[in-house]
């Protein structure tokens, strides 16, 4: 595992060339020389293996892309069912917390008639 800040691994190739060889926007790749931000960790060393080879060939690279995003898809998609697990807890505890607190209240109500009849009697 490499432990050099990923813009370091970047040094020695310019930002038009990075975004020309793996197709992303030049922008981007000057945050990244810079330092100022990082692509995803699983994706560096991907980034990196397609700046290694100098003759890389487009239909590789097209690959390489299209693994990258789908392993973003994945990641967004596991996001999602996370979210959508945490609203349905979310919900039920909701319910459970309604249910508890009428049950409660219904309690509440029985003593009250229970004790109002002994007072009565």
């Amino acid at each position: 595992m490499n432990t050099k800040p990923f813009y370091e691994r970047l040094i020695g190739i310019s930002a038009k060339e990075i975004a020309a060889r793996i197709g992303c926007p030049i922008p981007t790749t000057y945050d990244w020389k810079s330092g100022r931000r990082n692509p995803p960790s699983w994706m560096q060393n991907i980034i990196i293996e397609m700046l290694s080879n100098k003759a890389i060939r487009h239909n590789e690279r097209d690959v390489m892309l299209r693994e990258m995003e789908l392993a973003a898809y994945e990641m967004a998609e596991a996001e999602t069912c996370e979210r959508r697990a945490h609203k349905l807890r979310m919900d039920a505890t909701k319910r459970i917390a309604s249910v508890h607190l009428d049950m409660q209240l219904a309690l509440n109500e029985f003593r009250n008639r229970t004790n109002t009849k002994e007072q009565s009697t």
